[in-house]
């Protein structure tokens, strides 16, 4: 099997044509679906914390969902389950 897939239409979505917006305590989330996957924006202002601003409404200490992150502006922390910490 080769190490690339081949995309067999070409999709375009734009973050004006938003599927869903939710706002959480210093920030809010916007979601697009294209091709049977989900891309998320997020927005946090400074200080947000995932452990304090997001878990009560998701009931977990640490978010459960794999993520890819850029980062457009500012500086995010990022911590694993097992300590790791890196500054994107």
């Amino acid at each position: 099997m080769p190490p690339y897939v081949m995309v067999s239409k070409f999709a375009v979505k734009s973050f004006d044509g938003l599927d869903e917006t939710f706002g959480f305590d210093n920030g809010w989330a916007e979601r697009v679906k294209l091709g049977g996957r989900t891309l998320w924006r997020s927005t946090v202002e400074p200080g947000w914390r995932f452990s304090r601003d997001n878990t009560p409404e998701l009931g977990a200490d640490h978010c459960p969902s794999p993520h890819r992150h850029y980062v457009l502006a500012g500086c995010m922390t990022v911590e694993m389950d097992d300590g790791t910490r890196e500054t994107l």
